[in-house]
């Protein structure tokens, strides 16, 4: 902004934005009263207008609303919202207060039940203050992470839901949410965070509007097929020799990444897990040479998820965990899990750019970290591994008669298997002068 004040008027001229906007008054005075830093107002495509507190507390960032404007329909003014967010500042700062809880300063809404018509203009307010975000925040409590049967994406769907969708199409009414607003957020989130994160958005938006739909029979889902922003493709990427020799070179000089980091990359690889199963292990999951990862977070078809799931330890993972207790990748001393993916990711690939740039060579080829999943199961194919067996090791449910009578867990293959591929993967990476590895046939007898 171009002045050190805000008032009403200043609110009231601030444009109609095509995406969620947000302006930051941190500093400007009304009347006496000084903005803290990080007050702002939030304006939605529909011209709402909300104040929003953002401040860092304890190492994490979070985004506060403290209320609607009385412009807007809501009960506070500039005033009274400077003078709640100071409020909230100096209790965050006291320990008086939480830091991260929601304080929406607005009238309490009507049970859903209770709401039968679409809003309009005369029907009593209270029905018009059911919003999407208070839909949003049933649909958690009652479907993602009820108490009984939460989902296995539980946190990432309600990360989801806090960090995108909220702040963009929160404040509108259910009743008046449209297929445009839908649009919108979705080009916003693939503009920013690319187009598999906008199908994210779009598949949590829509089983949340499902389940709106089952409890008012006049609410119309805006979502139509085709709303799709990427294709869904099966990945075949798979890390070759020298690429996995780039990897393992950069996991031992990159820099602004936690401690944990490149030991959690190489035991994802060697366990041939997904990134959650490795970043969320904990010590007493640890029992001897097995890691026995719990059915609750453990990825199944529905009919199996009441099974653990258990990886044998290679020496070569084992020595990755060594006496860590707690979370075992952990940037806080096993307090919480490692979480960190993008930001570390990123560090990471410019690393492995860099080193192959000093020798003339292009950069590494998009990949992910289930990549390596991937990768794994195919150097087990390499090193003479049984493909029935790798399937055992990757937690693949055998299909067929032979999966249906065949209960059998494989135990001493399955370690033979995590143990050829550690084996295999320390040849690839850290190669002998004249040893030339050789392809053996003998876990096939196993």
């Amino acid at each position: 902004m171009s002045t050190n004040r805000v008032s009403e008027d200043i609110l009231k001229a601030l444009p109609t934005p095509e995406a969620t906007a947000f302006h930051w008054f941190g500093g400007h005075k009304l009347q006496g009263k000084i903005a803290p830093n990080g007050f702002g107002v939030r304006v939605t495509p529909k011209g709402t207008r909300t104040f929003v507190y953002r401040y860092r507390h304890d190492g994490k960032q979070w985004t506060e609303t403290v209320g609607q404007w009385v412009g807007s329909g809501g009960t506070l003014t500039v005033l009274q919202a400077i003078e709640k967010t100071i409020d909230r500042m100096k209790a965050i700062e006291k320990g008086q207060e939480e830091a991260g809880k929601v304080r929406a300063y607005r009238a309490p809404t009507v049970q859903w039940l209770k709401v039968r018509a679409p809003a309009s203009a005369d029907q009593p307010a209270a029905e018009k203050a059911v919003t999407v975000s208070d839909v949003l925040d049933e649909f958690v409590t009652r479907h993602v992470m009820r108490a009984d049967r939460p989902l296995r994406s539980a946190g990432d769907v309600k990360r989801t839901i806090e960090r995108l969708i909220k702040p963009a199409i929160g404040e509108i009414a259910i009743r008046e949410i449209d297929r445009d607003d839908i649009t919108k957020l979705l080009d916003h989130v693939e503009e920013n965070s690319g187009p598999v994160m906008a199908d994210r958005v779009l598949a949590a938006v829509r089983k949340c509007f499902n389940f709106y739909a089952l409890r008012d029979k006049r609410f119309v889902n805006p979502i139509v097929k085709g709303m799709a922003r990427s294709e869904a493709l099966s990945r075949d990427r798979v890390l070759d020799h020298q690429e996995l020799r780039d990897l393992y070179a950069a996991l031992d000089v990159v820099e602004n990444v936690p401690e944990c980091y490149p030991r959690y990359i190489k035991f994802t690889l060697l366990c041939a897990n997904r990134r959650t199963e490795s970043s969320d292990m904990h010590s007493s999951e640890v029992n001897g040479d097995d890691w026995i990862i719990p059915a609750a977070r453990y990825k199944r078809l529905p009919k199996h998820r009441n099974k653990d799931h258990v990886i044998q330890l290679s020496p070569q993972a084992k020595a990755l965990i060594g006496d860590r207790t707690g979370f075992i990748f952990s940037s806080d001393g096993g307090k919480t899990a490692f979480s960190g993916y993008s930001k570390a990711k990123r560090e990471l690939d410019k690393t492995i750019n860099d080193i192959r740039a000093k020798d003339g060579r292009d950069p590494m080829p998009n990949w992910t970290l289930h990549d390596l999943r991937r990768t794994a199961s195919t150097l087990m194919a390499e090193a003479g591994v049984r493909p029935d067996h790798a399937e055992r090791c990757l937690g693949h449910i055998i299909s067929g008669v032979a999966g249906t009578y065949n209960r059998f867990e494989y135990p001493k293959e399955k370690r033979a298997a995590f143990e050829a591929l550690a084996n295999l993967i320390d040849g690839i990476t850290n190669p002998q002068p004249n040893v030339i590895p050789l392809r053996t046939n003998a876990l096939a007898s196993v």
